[in-house]
C-alpha cells in the first residue's frame, strides 16, 4: 500500500488517517512564527522518502511506510485507534492540551502493554519514524502497544509532557477491560521521549510519587539522561523544555541520573557510540552505570555506529533491539 515513495497527501487521504493528523503531522513550536521544517501545506507534497534525505540518513522511509500500513491495517478493522486522555473541559481551561492523544495499536491476545513515546528534542513528537514502526513491531510480538503524543514545542514541555504520559497511563490503566490488556506494562522512549520515560522510574517525578504501578521494564532508546552537551540544539530544547524562572533548578529536578534508587525499575538501554547529539558516555552509558551500581536489574546494547535517530533501527547495525528488548522484558 504505502511506499517510501508515499506523499504525506496521500497517506493523509487514506479513509480515517485525517482524524489522525496530530499525531503525524509536525505542529507549531510556542513563540516561534513558523514551524521547524517544512510548512504543513508543503510537507503535503513530500515523500517519506524525501523527509529521511532532508532531515536524517537515521530515519528510515521503509519502516516509516510500514507503520504506516500497520495503522491503515488497524483502520480497516475499525479500530478506534484514536483516544482522547483529557476532556473537552479540561482542553478548553489548557489549550495546550489539545496537542496530546493516544494511538492505540492492539494485539490479538490480551497481555501486558507497552506505551511508546517518541523524540523531537520536546519541539515535536516524531512518531512517524520511531513509534509507528516500534508499536507495529510489538504487535507482530504478540503485545498491546499504545503512541503517546505528548506535549512537545510548549514551554514547560517538561512538566507538561510528564502529566500527559501520567495521566496515559491512568487512562489505560483505568479501561484495561476496553483495550484488552493487563496491569503490567513497559514503556519505551527515544530521545527526548527516552527522557521523559526514564523520569516515570526516578523518585521525584516517577511511579511512586503518582501512585502508579511500578512498570516492569523501561525501554530508553538513546536516551536524553543528562545535559552534558552545550550546544545550540540543547539550548533551544532546554527553552522549551522549562518555564522562565531558575533554569539551573530546573535543570538538576529534571536530569534522571541523578535520582535514581534500588527501586528504579528494570530497564533496557540502547545508544550507538557514534551517537552525535546524544552523547552516549554522558546518558545511555552513565545511566547504564549507575543503575548496576544501585543493583538495579538493567542490560546496555552497545551499537558501534550509527546515527542518532535510528528508530526501529532496520538496516542498521540496531537491527533486532525490538526483539532483544522484548525477550528481556518477558524473561
Amino acid at each position: 500500500m504505502f511506499t517510501e515513495e508515499s506523499t504525506f497527501e496521500e497517506i493523509l487521504s487514506y479513509p480515517g488517517m485525517a482524524a489522525l493528523e496530530k499525531f503525524i503531522m509536525q505542529q507549531p513550536v510556542e513563540g516561534q512564527e513558523d514551524t521547524v521544517g517544512p510548512a504543513p501545506e508543503e510537507m503535503k507534497k513530500i515523500t517519506l522518502k524525501m523527509l529521511a534525505s532532508a532531515v536524517s540518513p537515521a530515519w528510515n522511509p521503509r519502516s516509516m511506510a510500514k507503520g504506516f500500513n500497520a495503522i491503515a491495517a488497524h483502520l480497516d478493522a475499525d479500530v478506534p485507534m484514536k483516544q482522547e486522555i483529557y476532556s473537552s473541559e479540561e482542553k478548553k481551561a489548557d489549550p495546550t492540551k489539545e496537542r496530546t492523544g493516544l494511538l492505540w495499536f492492539p494485539a490479538e491476545k490480551k497481555g501486558p502493554f507497552a506505551l511508546v513515546c517518541a523524540g523531537g528534542a520536546y519541539m515535536s513528537v516524531a512518531s512517524l519514524v520511531e513509534a509507528f514502526p516500534v508499536a507495529d513491531r510489538l504487535n507482530e510480538l504478540g503485545v498491546t502497544a499504545f503512541v503517546l503524543q505528548y506535549r512537545a514545542g510548549v514551554k514547560g514541555a517538561a512538566e507538561k509532557s510528564g502529566e500527559d504520559l501520567r495521566r496515559a497511563l491512568k487512562f489505560i490503566l483505568d479501561q484495561r477491560e476496553k483495550f484488552h490488556v493487563e496491569e503490567g506494562y513497559a514503556a519505551f522512549g527515544f530521545s527526548a521521549g527516552g527522557h521523559l520515560v526514564s523520569e516515570l522510574g526516578t523518585d521525584n517525578e516517577g511511579y511512586k510519587v503518582y501512585g502508579l504501578p511500578k512498570p516492569q521494564m523501561l525501554g530508553l532508546c538513546y536516551p536524553l539522561v543528562a545535559f552534558a552537551q552545550e550546544d545550540e540544539q540543547m539550548e533551544n530544547c532546554l527553552n522549551i523544555m522549562f518555564e522562565d524562572g531558575d533554569r539551573e533548578q530546573m535543570k538538576e529536578h529534571f536530569t534522571p541520573v541523578e535520582h535514581l534508587s534500588r527501586d528504579y525499575p528494570k530497564t533496557f538501554i540502547w545508544q550507538t557510540v557514534e551517537d552525535e547529539q546524544v552523547p552516549f558516555e554522558a546518558n545511555g552509558h552513565e545511566i547504564y552505570r549507575r543503575l548496576q551500581k544501585l543493583g538495579v536489574p538493567s542490560k546496555l546494547k552497545t551499537v558501534q555506529h550509527g546515527l542518532h535517530g535510528l528508530g526501529l533501527g532496520e538496516d542498521s547495525e540496531a537491527a533486532g533491539w525490538l526483539d532483544e528488548a522484548v525477550e528481556y522484558w518477558r524473561s
